[in-house]
């Protein structure tokens, strides 16, 4: 809509029934305003509304929501349509008003059409299928795409849909998608390449802003054909960077050099995890062999926090775990090792951390810093102890951090580890007050606690 049709709104506004909007900002109160400064009237006779963004363009919740106030002011309108553009994937359902009811709002992403339940909040899918975009707390599709998206064997076939449809529609706004896990879901290339068919009968399409593809199958084994057919669908996902089969058998040579090429050039790399075997493999794409490597994410973790959680899938805590691990025994520095809600204890070799899970963490000598929150937990004289015990064997740490620990005032001095004085090894306890334990007279000292030093990279890594 021009200026000049804005300039003369009293003359057009009774002759308005279809109208698209490119460049608006909301400003509350239903009042919407252009690029240009000058309002949009309300058009008495306005029955449909197309906001028409370029492609991949994202409109925030507020923005939105000025829109649907923006709709109640028009009397007749019947459609509101957004064409392109990337919307919150739900809507506080106490924001959304009854005239909604009576207003069909369709999203039109490239390939779909979704249309909005006003009673729910929610977008369905504009087929007989009916599926609803479930996101599982995230209503931002940019801010699911940036971590892990899991596909699961045994989730429904309604939230596979919904994930899929997801990754479609990021996929064809050019959103980039950080990984998809493809977790127990036996997947199988196509005739065409051009789609991975999940054995709930589901497929993936080709995902052009995929970054990495994780496949994972509790000793499943692949034919030559059937990895090869895989390799050929992740040349097709354009942006992808790293391929990882997890827990797989597969052949032991790659006779394909046209794919083996085309990955090569692409920079691609193709790894093998196998949970039993203490090491990596990886597809020499030279040679279409498989070379063992103990190098994968190991160098990354001189700089960054990798935590496990407590929430953590036993297998992203097994296999996290198997990657420090890996990284101590071939002397990579750990940077800093976070434990939440994982309520850590010493086995009686005083080697091992058992958490929560029934998982162990043996003995680090990389490690740097080891912190662990539990929220108030109280430990007891010998598990404190035995703590010490443990640290003192990782014989690069620098620093222990207790958050949120409820623990004994003092402690013997003679079951301090010795080492852990002469590395000047600095244990903290941090929560609502900050206090260093004085090694020397196992007492505590009020100290300020400044966090992290600058510098430190304290962002979530995850190496499974």
């Amino acid at each position: 809509m021009g200026a000049d049709v804005l300039r003369s709104k009293v003359f057009y506004s009774s002759y308005v029934t279809h109208l698209r909007l490119k460049s608006f900002h909301p400003v509350g109160k239903g009042k919407i305003l252009l690029a240009n400064g000058m309002s949009v009237p309300v058009f008495p006779a306005l029955e449909e509304l197309q906001i028409k963004k370029e492609k991949g363009t994202e409109l925030n919740t507020y923005q939105v929501l000025g829109l649907f106030a923006y709709t109640r002011k028009c009397k007749r309108l019947k459609k509101l349509s957004f064409i392109d553009c990337v919307l919150p994937l739900v809507f506080p359902v106490n924001s959304l008003s009854k005239r909604l009811l009576e207003i069909e709002v369709s999203w039109n992403p490239p390939k779909h059409g979704f249309r909005l339940d006003s009673t729910t909040g929610k977008w369905i899918l504009s087929t007989n299928e009916a599926t609803i975009l479930e996101t599982k707390g995230q209503h931002s599709l940019r801010l699911l795409c940036s971590s892990d998206v899991f596909l699961e064997g045994t989730d429904s076939r309604q939230l596979q849909m919904a994930r899929i449809l997801l990754l479609e529609i990021a996929s064809s706004l050019k959103i980039p998608v950080s990984c998809v896990d493809l977790d127990n879901c036996s997947p199988r290339a196509d005739g065409s390449g051009l789609n991975l068919i999940l054995k709930s009968g589901l497929s993936l399409s080709i995902l052009s802003s995929l970054q990495k593809l994780r496949i994972t199958d509790n000793n499943r084994r692949l034919t030559n054909k059937e990895l090869v057919d895989i390799l050929h669908y992740s040349y097709r996902c354009t942006s992808l960077k790293e391929l990882e089969f997890v827990s797989y058998d597969l052949s032991d040579t790659i006779r394909d050099r046209l794919i083996l090429k085309s990955l090569e050039v692409r920079e691609v790399k193709v790894w093998n995890d196998h949970l039993s075997f203490p090491y990596f493999r990886f597809l020499n794409l030279w040679t279409g062999e498989w070379e063992i490597q103990y190098y994968i994410s190991l160098r990354l973790l001189h700089s960054k926090t990798v935590y496990i959680r407590g929430t953590d899938r036993n297998r992203l805590q097994r296999s996290t775990i198997r990657h420090l691990e890996v990284a101590s025994t071939c002397n990579f520095p750990i940077f800093c090792v976070w434990l939440r809600y994982c309520s850590p204890r010493v086995d009686e070799s005083g080697l091992n951390l058992i958490l929560e899970s029934g998982l162990s963490l043996s003995i680090l000598s990389s490690l740097q810093k080891l912190r662990i929150y539990d929220g108030n937990r109280r430990l007891t004289n010998e598990e404190w102890e035995a703590i010490l015990s443990y640290s003192s064997h990782c014989t690069s740490l620098k620093e222990l951090r207790f958050v949120m620990y409820d623990l004994p005032d003092n402690i013997p001095v003679g079951s301090i580890p010795p080492s852990l004085n002469s590395r000047n090894v600095k244990v903290w306890n941090v929560s609502a007050s900050s206090r260093r334990l004085d090694l020397q007279t196992g007492g505590w000292q009020a100290c300020d606690y400044k966090g992290d030093l600058p510098g430190e990279e304290v962002r979530e890594t995850y190496l499974c």
